[in-house]
């Protein structure tokens, strides 16, 4: 058993990992003439005694920044700012994996000029080692073109609009078709949907699922009531007054965020709704405050820190020229049942 207080060394990582202090010295400074099986044995061990190499005997080593850069649009500053548990997680994943590589993590914003023009500290000088971006839906994959020009590796997390660059995604089609499966095997049949913005690659994909889920039942999903949001909560409050004045009969709501969906309950509430009683509502992301409503809500759950993890390993892939079978992941997401979602009231009359 290591004590806590003993500084740990890289020869106490080499013992445990069963290998020499040479060994785990390539690892730390990402060689490239090392085993995946050692490299993967001797990163388990450095996560599991917590060691953190000398900064100054890896930059010796290896003339590498040890820095990935986080590229975010102005958009995903202010949900930063906002505490988006989505965003945030996804930062956390990022983190997870690059600190067991011994790499530090950089927060870059990305701007544009009046122009379209990118503005970005990190087009001045090489500030990293490689780019994981989150950009908003309008960039239309400017940034990442940009950024590969410039000569850095770059993943996307969301939709990459240029199919060699590398990205990933949570399966979006399959979540939309599972929140309308849901609610179709309660006994639904008024469904609306509040979307998200008609320029985000998500809100098509999503509508896609749940146009399969309604043909699957032999249902029109052409004339499914949608309302557009925002994905905030006064985006799903004006929302879902729109739907419900313009069909006052929906028996269920299908909402493409979490935050929108808890914004339309509480329109709901307000009106004297009961939910699931008069209204059923899905949302979408399963972020901490789904399951803290007083009904709590039935969700789309994706794996947000673990699509983190996976940019900064495709990331890394590219920094050491590793050779994939895809330049896209589709990760798979789930429903996480609670208790926004019942049968309708005609069933239950």
């Amino acid at each position: 058993m290591y004590n806590m207080a003993k500084r740990i060394t890289i020869k106490d990582v080499a013992k445990q990992a069963g290998t020499s202090y040479q060994t785990v010295s390539r690892v730390i400074n990402d060689k490239l003439d090392v085993s995946p099986e050692t490299r993967r044995r001797v990163l388990e061990v450095i996560e599991k005694l917590n060691y953190r190499p000398s900064m100054a005997a890896t930059s010796r080593a290896n003339p590498k920044t040890h820095i990935i850069a986080v590229a975010i649009s102005q958009y995903n500053e202010y949900l930063l700012y906002e505490g988006d548990p989505h965003l945030l997680r996804l930062i956390h994943g990022v983190d997870q994996a690059l600190a067991i590589r011994n790499y530090s993590l950089l927060l870059s914003t990305i701007h544009f000029t009046n122009d379209n023009t990118i503005e970005s500290r990190l087009l001045n000088r090489q500030l990293a080692d490689g780019v994981i971006i989150r950009l908003s839906m309008n960039d239309q994959g400017q940034t990442a073109n940009t950024l590969t020009e410039k000569g850095y590796p770059v993943v996307v997390i969301g939709h990459s609009q240029n199919p060699n660059i590398p990205s990933i995604r949570s399966d979006d089609e399959d979540g939309g078709y599972t929140q309308t499966q849901h609610l179709l095997a309660l006994g639904h049949r008024k469904i609306g949907i509040i979307s998200g913005p008609e320029a985000d690659p998500a809100t098509s994909l999503r509508k896609q699922g749940h146009e399969r889920a309604m043909a699957n039942s032999g249902l029109d999903a052409s004339s499914t009531p949608t309302a557009m949001g925002d994905y905030t909560a006064d985006g799903g409050y004006n929302a879902v007054a729109s739907l419900i004045l313009d069909v006052p009969d929906l028996t269920a709501i299908a909402a493409f965020s979490d935050t929108m969906a808890i914004g339309a309950m509480q329109w709901l509430s307000e009106q004297g709704y009961n939910i699931p009683g008069d209204i059923s509502i899905v949302g979408y992301d399963d972020i901490p405050d789904a399951q803290r409503q007083t009904t709590p809500l039935t969700t789309i759950s994706i794996p947000s820190i673990h699509e983190g993890q996976c940019a900064v390993q495709v990331l890394f892939d590219l920094i050491e020229n590793r050779r994939r079978l895809s330049n896209e992941i589709i990760l798979p997401v789930h429903l996480i049942s609670r208790k926004s979602t019942g049968v309708p009231r005609s069933t239950v009359d």
